[in-house]
């Protein structure tokens, strides 16, 4: 056999084996492309980015047949909202000749929005330029959206911050922390002044202000509630220096001009830090104590008289709440004495707490803190409730007590007044003694009020008046039927010349005005026969009895 034909016959092994290694190889790719096409959505398109092929997974997922796609640039499926930006980074790269991959927001021919996690990468051909471009994905859809329901428990919808469930999340890591919270000065009056859309306008910027100063700081910041923004940061920072960020925080915010909607607003904020365990129950006693006392910045750390006080407080909540669910909340009533006929023509209904222990609890015990945790409508109705059912079958006048925030509180007065149309008697025996905790400044809501139960035949007294806010401009404003002068000028009458003074004054101003007035804290022969000789109409205090309780429960 020659070597020209042994040559031949080796070459041609040689081919046959090529040849077959290349079907081999071929059938190889054609099994990969099956798999990957069972198993993800794919495209091809050329260097231009119009599509020349598209597999069953992408048809299923947009919603367009292969005919409505083959020949169309890809942006076909482009979600519009998606920024320039993004497509030409992701353009740059793969016209580097560089493999891209990320996740990308599509929309399909429904118009309804998909995520997908794309691998892009570019074909070259032989002299290493680019053919077209095959692009892998999966349909990460469903995980994203879960992810955003996730995001959306854990951040606040206004500022896009870190809500208060992300801040009791990330407390509960057990490092040691420094917590603050900077809260805006009396935010529902700006709310309720402006309008909520100027309030929603001044968080936000308010939130972006904070988040600048402390984007290069080690420090999360934290959207709690409207108007109040928390700061929480670990050991790397002394304590000097993260009161100091947080005054510095403060200021920034405190000395800005806010313009909204064409008006000028300026803000005042108050804080509270902590750096004990159990962070947050404790930054919430230091905030609510600088709110309390006027306070710009309270550390709990080195005021531990304040947190005694506010566990005090949170202890006469629970109290309260025990109290008013098992009907310890009791009406007393105290006798009011005509001076001129020296018989009782009137009670007042005074509200006590009975402990567990079946003690009697004055309410400048719980009175302040029932107001602050929200439960003193709850008394206000009680009080309410068992003095009209009490009196219902009698015929004296009663009074109770009514404060300003009742009178705010449309709930309460609606309460009021149904009570008043059930016990269709008892309006015109009921005085309603407005009770001066705070300034009168809504003149006309106060009015309003004094009017709607006038109609029923209520009368109106100002009770401790002539001392805290109580001043003669009232008398002229308000339409009011009695003044019960403040105890504090009453018990010293009999020989105290500034308490006589006063006293003669009111009584003159009254007069003249048609109002009667009621001495208070009458406790001695002589302060009655003082107040008598001086022409106060009527008396109330300990000399004609100690309040006694009523027995009626309207508990159910």
């Amino acid at each position: 056999m020659s070597e020209r034909f042994m040559f031949m016959r080796k070459n041609e092994t040689a081919l046959n084996l090529k040849n077959k290694e290349t079907l081999i190889n071929t059938s190889l790719l054609d099994e990969y492309k099956q798999v990957v096409d069972a198993s993800a959505i794919v495209t091809k398109t050329d260097i231009n980015g119009i599509i020349t092929y598209a597999n069953d997974g992408f048809c299923k997922i947009t919603g367009y047949t292969r005919d409505e796609l083959i020949g169309k640039p890809h942006n076909i499926v482009r979600d519009p909202n998606t920024p320039d930006e993004f497509y030409t980074e992701l353009w740059s790269k793969i016209l580097d000749k560089k493999v891209w991959k990320g996740i990308i927001r599509n929309m399909a021919k429904d118009k309804k929005l998909y995520y997908v996690k794309s691998t892009i990468v570019p074909i070259l051909d032989f002299d290493g330029e680019i053919k077209e471009f095959i692009a892998i994905r999966n349909d990460v859809t469903e995980l994203i959206n879960q992810e955003k329901r996730i995001k959306s428990q854990i951040t606040d919808n206004l500022t896009k911050l870190p809500n208060r469930q992300k801040l009791i999340e990330d407390l509960k890591k057990n490092e040691e922390y420094k917590l603050a919270i900077i809260n805006i000065y009396e935010f529902k009056e700006i709310n309720k002044y402006y309008g909520f859309s100027v309030g929603d306008m001044l968080i936000v910027k308010v939130a972006y202000i904070l988040s600048k100063e402390l984007e290069k700081l080690d420090v999360n910041l934290y959207s709690l509630a409207v108007g109040e923004f928390a700061l929480l940061t670990n050991e790397i920072y002394s304590k000097e220096i993260f009161i100091n960020l947080v005054k510095s925080l403060m200021k920034s915010i405190d000395s800005k001009n806010f313009y909204i909607n064409e008006k000028t607003l300026n803000i005042y904020t108050y804080s509270g830090i902590t750096m004990q365990k159990n962070y947050f129950q404790n930054v919430e006693l230091a905030v609510n104590y600088a709110k309390e006392q006027k306070i710009d910045l309270v550390f709990l750390d080195d005021n531990p008289a304040i947190k005694k006080k506010m566990l005090d407080n949170i202890k006469w909540t629970n109290k309260l709440k025990e109290a008013i669910e098992d009907d310890r909340i009791k009406v007393f009533i105290q006798p009011i004495i005509d001076n001129l006929q020296g018989d009782i023509k009137k009670y007042e209904c005074l509200v006590r707490l009975i402990d567990i222990n079946a003690k009697v609890v004055s309410p400048s015990s719980f009175l302040q803190i029932a107001k602050k945790s929200r439960l003193y409508p709850q008394i206000t109705k009680a009080v309410i409730s068992k003095s009209f059912e009490y009196f219902k079958d009698k015929k004296d006048e009663f009074s109770i007590n009514i404060t300003l925030d009742d009178i705010k509180n449309r709930d309460t007065v609606d309460f009021l007044k149904d009570k008043l149309s059930e016990y269709k008697d008892i309006g015109s025996r009921l005085i309603l003694e407005i009770v001066e905790d705070e300034r009168i400044e809504e003149y006309k809501e106060v009015n309003y009020f004094i009017e709607e139960v006038r109609c029923f035949g209520c009368k109106i007294a100002i009770d401790d008046f002539g001392t805290g806010y109580s001043n003669f401009d009232y008398l002229m404003r308000l339409n009011i039927d009695f003044i019960k002068i403040d105890g504090s000028i009453i018990k010293n009458i009999d020989y105290d010349k500034n308490s006589v003074i006063i006293t003669e004054l009111i009584i003159s101003f009254a007069k003249k005005l048609n109002i009667k007035t009621i001495g208070e804290f009458v406790h001695s022969e002589s302060v009655y026969n003082k107040i008598k000789e001086m022409g106060v109409d009527y008396s109330q205090g300990y000399y004609f009895g100690e309040p006694k309780e009523i027995s009626v429960s309207t508990h159910k």
